[in-house]
């Protein structure tokens, strides 16, 4: 099955490496959101703030989203964590590529046997390890992705 991933807009990290936890869009970020357009049968997004502001100041529709930690960045930076977490908790690569067979194995259950079209709102490492370390997504591109 082919799944669309949507790398988030630019974030406050992404301009200048400076962040707090789960950090939102840049002003240039946002703009760039407000220019996404597309429309889907199922939207899957991050629970993080940057994924979340991406999908809500873009024109991407769709009748089903649904939010999980599952497509999360990969625990490394500061903008990595959610206000609760801890930032010595960090993942391993093992860790990260453990979530990321979940996470497909969850998409192919949901919707291998579907037709529907799906976009995945999500991060650059993720996206990074998923195709299998061959390409990082900029802030607002999309790749198609067989799962």
């Amino acid at each position: 099955m082919k799944v669309t991933f949507l790398r988030h807009c630019r974030s406050v990290y992404n301009e200048n490496n400076d962040s707090e936890k789960d950090c939102d869009l840049a002003e240039f970020g946002k703009a760039q959101a407000a220019a996404l357009t597309g429309e889907y049968d199922v939207i899957v997004c991050s629970l993080m703030k940057r994924a979340q502001e991406t999908l809500r100041l873009s024109k991407i529709t769709a009748p089903e989203i649904i939010y999980t930690e599952l497509c999360r960045e990969h625990k490394q930076t500061i903008c990595d964590f959610l206000e609760t977490e801890n930032l010595a908790d960090k993942e391993s690569e093992e860790q990260m590529m453990r979530r990321i067979r979940t996470f497909k194995g969850w998409l192919r259950n949901r919707w291998a046997h579907t037709q529907k079209r799906i976009l995945v709102v999500t991060h650059a490492d993720f996206v990074y390890f998923l195709n299998g370390f061959t390409k990082y997504l900029d802030n607002g591109e999309r790749m198609e992705i067989e799962i």
